[in-house]
């Protein structure tokens, strides 16, 4: 296994998601993310107004953004894309 190749349980989140849910600001960083390393574990706290229904809520993410959700367990998912690929328009 290639030493970037780490396994999604051994990954730290990269983002954590508070009370303002999934909005535009966290799928920019999420993009920005996927373009840098190609891979990020997000974490919903509680808080979050989609933590009910997280699975459905990163579901939808996933096809904004383009991305594989490639593991969900509890609050946690795992997006992976090819690097360098961006699907979020810059912002002006």
């Amino acid at each position: 296994m290639p030493k970037d190749d780490v396994k999604a349980s051994e990954m730290r989140s990269n983002l954590q998601i508070g009370k303002n849910g999934i909005s535009a600001s966290v799928l920019d960083e999420i993009d920005e993310q996927l373009r840098l390393t190609g891979v990020v574990k997000i974490n919903m706290l509680r808080s979050a107004p989609e933590a009910k229904d997280f699975k459905e809520a990163i579901t939808e993410a996933a096809k904004k953004l383009e991305a594989d959700l490639i593991g969900v367990r509890g609050r946690t998912a795992v997006f992976k894309r090819h690097k360098g690929k961006k699907v979020r328009p810059e912002k002006k």
